[in-house]
């Protein structure tokens, strides 16, 4: 790659030694111009091209008129006449144009006077919406959220608390949300802040209303039910949370760890340690495929306090190593 660079570094000096050797400053300030121009010109003629074969008119005349402000220039590099009408003028339309396109395409909301006004100005003139925007921008995040709020944009009003570290008032927005869109995502989105804001039986309440649909939910409002300190609640929940792993168990016994985690946590120890045991009998199995899986199980020896078990899982691993 370096040697490509470096031949093109020497054949450009070399081009530009020649042209100033034949034709002065002049010719040197043609052939850049040149070159900025023809590019200009053959990307116009791609997006063209691109335009006409996506049928979008509106970027096909873009891209003509385009095309047409870099061919005045060339022309008049090429014969070096009338040279403020065909290179000026165009370089002129060109830089004008393109801040208004870049103007309209990186905010299209805002107008272009509109994008100098202040955002108390955009508010008095009843554009909430914008001077919800301009406040964002300048990070007065109370503000936006009271005029997204006004304006109708809950979502951005929400979003906008966030930002600020209003975590009670951002999830409060995310639930009504939810209501009323029925997408999981907003139910998540304010469990998490409400979490963020310490408001943990909120966020409990959340996650075992996403429980009913997706059950892993239901070990994280568990959690938190017992963070607020509702062991009755959470005691519950965890009721649900062994129903659910126990179901999931059935094809995949990895979950009896899950299951025994579970009636742990209800206070069922009996129920607990017949599926910690399980869950060590499905680790041996798992062990004659991959060997890693033993030291699960020595863990659930270990808990339950089994000494021969842990003998045996011991004595495994020699024969393993030995192999």
């Amino acid at each position: 790659m370096k040697k490509y660079i470096i031949l093109f570094s020497l054949v450009s000096i070399l081009t530009l030694i020649l042209v100033y050797n034949y034709f002065g400053v002049k010719g040197i300030i043609r052939l850049i111009l040149g070159g900025i121009f023809i590019s200009l010109a053959a990307a116009s003629v791609f997006f063209l091209a691109v335009s006409i074969y996506a049928r979008n008119l509106k970027y096909s005349l873009l891209s003509l008129y385009y095309l047409l402000l870099a061919c005045f220039p060339i022309y008049s590099l090429i014969v070096w006449k009338n040279f403020l009408k065909f290179l000026l003028i165009p370089v002129l339309l060109l830089i004008i144009s393109t801040i208004i396109i870049y103007l309209k395409l990186s905010e299209p909301e805002f107008g272009i006077i509109e994008r100098f006004y202040s955002p108390e100005r955009l508010e008095k003139k009843g554009k909430l919406y914008l001077a919800a925007r301009k406040y964002e921008e300048k990070k007065n995040y109370e503000k936006a959220a009271e005029l997204y709020l006004k304006s109708g944009y809950i979502e951005s009003a929400a979003y906008v608390y966030e930002e600020a570290g209003k975590y009670k008032e951002a999830a409060e927005l995310f639930e009504k949300i939810y209501e009323k869109e029925k997408d999981d995502y907003y139910l998540r989105r304010a469990a998490e802040l409400y979490e963020k804001a310490g408001l943990y039986h909120k966020a409990a309440r959340c996650y075992e209303i996403l429980g009913n649909e997706e059950g892993y939910f239901l070990e994280d409002a568990a959690k938190l039910y017992e963070k607020a300190g509702l062991k009755d609640k959470a005691r519950e929940i965890w009721k649900k949370v062994a129903e659910y792993y126990l179901k999931e168990a059935q094809e995949e016994p990895v979950f009896y760890e899950d299951v025994a985690i579970a009636y742990e946590k209800i206070g069922d120890k009996d129920k607990a340690r017949e599926y910690y045991l399980k869950f060590a009998e499905y680790c041996i199995k798992e062990a004659e495929k991959d060997p890693n899986w033993l030291k699960y199980a020595k863990e659930v020896y270990e808990k339950l306090n089994m000494k021969d078990k842990i003998k045996e899982i011991e004595e495994l691993e020699r024969k393993i190593r030995k192999e």
